[in-house]
């Protein structure tokens, strides 16, 4: 799966930025994982644009996650292997 087809399997926006000290930054907006009992957000940092959206796959890759978390309505998604 990569990051576009989680994006729309999610109902979730894909977003890269700038950042003032790590370069670039790309996470879901509205997508959040779970750890234990926490939500927690999704990121990765990257000095490219690529660098970032890759780190974003790896962090994401075979993990529960949840939109919705505190304004509902919640959705819990299990994602696979995710590539950039």
């Amino acid at each position: 799966m990569t990051l576009e087809e989680v994006s729309h399997v999610t109902d979730t926006k894909l977003a890269v930025n700038t950042t003032l000290s790590r370069g670039f930054c790309a996470s879901f907006v509205g997508l959040e994982l779970f750890n234990g009992c926490v939500l927690t957000s999704a990121c990765g940092f990257g000095e490219t644009e690529t660098e970032a959206r890759e780190a974003l796959a790896l962090r994401v890759s075979d993990e529960r996650a949840v939109t919705g978390g505190l304004s509902g309505p919640r959705q819990n998604y299990y994602l696979p292997t995710v590539t950039a």
